[in-house]
Order: structure tokens, then sequence, then C-alpha cells
């Protein structure tokens, strides 16, 4: 079978009736309508050579076929899942280092803090503390050459590339903490921001 020509998304369709042992219940599962989820299976079956599924009064039965598929399909769509699902961000494991543009106040006030939080939290962490006074700031956060902002600059201006801030915070005070559309650095010292700090996700 050439794979190139395979429907993948009759794997869901297949591993729903498998799991549920009905056609309704499956078609219920992957938010498809009963006629949809049969000419699903119809085509599955076509391309497959084999019936897979036989009523019976104890629900879809799967055929010898289908049982042979069930392992090796379930652990496919497991992997894949897996594979699309975020990285989880470990602070005490995370080995990387983060790049972080800082102005004068941040400087003083906010960076021993910072590095002091992450030396406990994140102790394979690096930090590389920058001035932020001369740099193109929106531009390196769009190209990830920055990780953190934390600098006198208003909000709508970073991001004005293809790729928005992770998030801002703004600081009283201080001025506007801004995250890179790449890996965090605000979690690498599991810093909490109250709620008179509030988050503006990331523009989709």
């Amino acid at each position: 079978m050439n794979l190139a020509t395979f429907d993948l998304n009759l794997l869901l369709v297949f591993e729903a009736i498998l799991r549920e042992r009905s056609v309704t219940r499956g078609a219920e599962a992957l938010n498809l309508s009963q006629p949809a989820m049969s000419h699903a299976l119809n085509r599955l079956r076509w391309m497959l050579k084999d019936q897979l599924f036989v009523r019976t009064p104890a629900g879809m039965m799967p055929t010898p076929r289908a049982e042979q598929l069930a392992l090796p399909v379930r652990r496919a769509l497991d992997e894949l899942q897996l594979a699309l699902e975020p990285e989880t961000f470990n602070p005490s494991a995370a080995e990387r280092w983060f790049t972080i543009a800082v102005n004068n106040y941040a400087a003083v006030v906010l960076a021993g803090p910072i590095v002091t939080e992450c030396a406990l939290l994140a102790p394979r962490i690096r930090l590389s503390l920058r001035p932020s006074g001369t740099l193109d700031l929106p531009d390196l956060l769009d190209r990830g050459e920055l990780d953190l902002v934390i600098s006198a600059i208003d909000a709508p201006a970073c991001g004005r590339g293809t790729r928005q801030p992770t998030a801002h915070w703004t600081f009283r005070p201080s001025p506007t903490c801004l995250g890179s559309p790449f890996p965090p650095a605000v979690k690498i010292c599991g810093l909490s921001m109250p709620p008179s700090r509030p988050m503006v996700n990331r523009a989709q």
C-alpha cells in the first residue's frame, strides 16, 4: 500500500470503532455524523480489503485482521499525539542559555533576584543579560535571539514581524516585560506574577 495515498484520518476512525465497539459512539467521539463515520469505515474496508468490524449483539467486533492492526495503530497514534504535544518545561532539568535584554532599571532592581532565583530553581540554566538601550528589541524577539525583554518600550511595538511575543506583563513602577515566541524564559525562574500584573497571552 502506498502510504502517500492513504488517508491517515481513517486510522482515527478505526481506533474509535475499536475502542467504542460502535459506529455511533465512535462518531460521537470524533465529532462526526454517523453517515460520515460509516462512509469512512467503508473506505477503510475497501483500502484494507477486509471487513474489519462485524456487527454482533455485543457490538462491532473486530475481525482477525483488525485485531492484528489494533496494537500497531494504537501505538502509532499515541506516539504521534505525544510528538505533537508541547514539550513540558522542567526548570530543574533544563540545560540551555536564555538571553534577556534589560534596561538600566531592570539591571539594578530585577537582575539580581532573577539570577538568584534561577540558581535555586534551575541550576543548569545560563543567563545572558544584555543592555536593551541600543538593541532592536522587536526584531530580536521575532528572530528568537532574545527570550525575554525587560525594558521601557510599548508592548504593541513588539513582535512587529510575523511572530508576536508570547506574553507581556506590566510592572509598576517598572516598564514592560516581554517574552519571545520561543521557549518562555519567564518560566525558568518560576516567577509568579500577582493579579495586579495582568498577563496578555500571545496573539494567535
